[in-house]
């Protein structure tokens, strides 16, 4: 995991440039950065000092300078971008949080500040560079300095039922703001297991308040508070690009589910009931340091209420196909690693001029039943993608609005936002519903089912091959394919699935298995899968 550097932004706002070499932060990088390199020449920082001091009270540093050769001045403007670079290293938040007494910034005003900080960091770092450097540089390269992530906290009061009040306390998400390309490193790279029911209960005595904060999101009709120490700050800044973010000001009259993300002394994951709402829990313990977890909490509260209300959670890809003169809305079922994420982005790099790919849902949608007609929406407005199945020009024209998670490591992600929370939230009549079959190799890459018991069967097998993004291993099944909502509540699920399957075949609505091949080539497998549904599509 990174290092953080949070700033509380109500104090620094006034922060000049020359305020910079007195300021805590400066101080705190400088000696973090030698308790880190105990091997640098003590003369050289004690110079290094020196001539910041000089250049803050513009004074003279030409005999200072004269002292060194050639040599010993490349090290010391070496040993200023090393201390430059440590500092940008760091995961860095600048937290404003508002007071209702007080005359506050504007969202508008705040994202000002935001970048004159930066502003302000990179100037004061040039006035030392290039006083000792003697010159103005020839090439300059404008690097995000000040904050990664700019957040506007509120305390208001929401509506939540008198035993879980006390979450007033903790201060609301009202506006963030990024800097790309926003890279984080966390100490986890896969989730582990799954969430289950448990009749375990956080109270306030459960909670340091003073240690987290609170972001409120809109799924569909739903909405849900994430509570998050501020440990896991990435992910509170993270939740923007996946999920639509509300807050009080816009008629949120009930939330309908909470999540409490880095409970401490707690080393489960979990959800229960109180009441009509629903609680997701997720201990420290667990080493929750994956967005994943988050994510795929919030997915399955969200699943369970639409399961209570006989909605059908589809675990899967979600686009629209069109050439111009028809379209089609096709529906891909699979778990993660079954090719249904790579299928969809080898029909955009590899058709994507003759035919129009749009998203309806990149990984969790909803099947509804309209007029005897099977609908389906999308849950997210983004996607949590992984970098390693796709194609490398994918993360490069999603630098400047995506963040990253552990480039380096295998089952890298990045979360990107792909469409407007109203796209979201608009009914697809299902055209084709297809269940991904990643270990399956066949040059028919396309297999109808005629029989629809069969199909049904098929389906809620959910079988694949593990590729290494969760802890499983080898060919596994997953109840219809989704762990996240019909595992847990599969009793319910099977009182009225079959009803979605009849009314597909009632209305020609083909289903298939698609064989993606990920478990064996995870380039050609996905586009040969591509050209099948483009051939399907071009023949209906």
């Amino acid at each position: 995991m990174k290092e953080k550097i949070v700033l509380n932004f109500n104090e620094i706002q006034n922060i000049t440039k020359n305020d910079i070499l007195h300021s805590d932060l400066l101080k705190n990088i400088i000696n973090s950065y030698f308790q880190n390199n105990e091997n640098i020449d003590d003369n050289l920082k004690d110079l290094l000092i020196k001539i910041a001091i000089l250049v803050h009270k513009k004074g003279d540093i030409s005999h200072l300078l004269d002292t060194l050769d050639d040599e010993r001045k490349e090290k010391l403007l070496l040993l200023i971008n090393d201390i430059y670079d440590f500092y940008r290293s760091k995961e860095r938040y600048l937290i404003y949080i508002k007071d209702q007494n007080t005359t506050n910034l504007s969202h508008r005003e705040f994202v000002k500040e935001f970048m004159e900080f930066s502003d302000k960091i990179v100037s004061f770092y040039r006035d030392v560079y290039e006083g000792i450097l003697g010159k103005e540089q020839t090439v300059y390269r404008i690097l995000p300095s000040g904050g990664n992530v700019g957040i506007i906290f509120s305390k208001e009061n929401l509506p939540l039922p008198p035993s879980f009040s006390y979450l007033n306390n903790i201060p609301v998400l009202e506006s963030i703001v990024n800097q790309p390309p926003f890279i984080v490193s966390t100490s986890e790279n896969k989730r582990v297991g799954f969430f289950h029911e448990k009749n375990d209960k956080i109270n306030e005595n459960d909670l340091n308040l003073s240690e987290f904060y609170s972001v409120l999101i809109k799924i569909n009709q739903k909405c849900g508070l994430i509570v998050v120490n501020k440990e896991y700050l990435s992910f509170l800044a993270s939740i923007g690009n996946l999920f639509e973010v509300t807050s009080f000001d816009k008629q949120v009259n009930n939330v309908d589910f909470i999540v409490f993300y880095g409970i401490e002394n707690n080393n489960d994951c979990y959800y229960y009931y109180e009441n009509e709402t629903l609680f997701g829990v997720l201990g420290k313990e667990f080493k929750i340091d994956y967005f994943g977890y988050m994510k795929k909490m919030i997915l399955t509260l969200y699943n369970l209420l639409m399961i209570k209300e006989n909605s059908l959670p589809i675990h899967g890809a979600g686009f629209t196909i069109s050439d111009g003169k028809k379209s089609k809305n096709i529906i891909i079922l699979g778990d993660s690693g079954a090719g249904k994420s790579e299928t969809l982005e080898a029909i955009k790099n590899e058709y994507n001029g003759k035919y129009h790919i749009s998203p309806i849902f990149d990984d969790m949608g909803t099947f509804f039943i309209k007029d005897n007609v099977v609908y389906t929406s999308g849950t997210e407005i983004g996607a949590f993608v992984r970098l390693d199945d796709l194609e490398q020009s994918y993360s490069l024209n999603s630098m400047d609005r995506a963040i990253f998670f552990n480039i380096e490591k295998p089952n890298s992600r990045v979360v990107i936002p792909l469409l407007s929370y109203l796209d979201s939230i608009k009914l697809y009549k299902v055209d084709a519903f297809f269940l991904a079959d990643n270990f399956t190799i066949d040059n028919k890459k396309i297999h109808f089912f005629n029989d629809i018991n069969i199909a049904l069967d098929e389906f809620k097998k959910g079988e694949r091959v593990a590729l290494n993004t969760t802890n499983e291993k080898g060919k596994v099944s997953t109840y219809f394919a989704n762990p996240f909502g019909p595992m847990q509540e599969k009793e319910k699920v099977e009182t009225f699935i079959g009803s979605y399957f009849e009314l597909l075949k009632l209305n020609n609505i083909p289903l298939g298995r698609i064989l993606t091949s990920l478990s064996f080539d995870k380039n050609e497998g996905p586009k040969e899968a591509a050209k099948a549904l483009i051939d399907f599509f071009n023949n209906q």
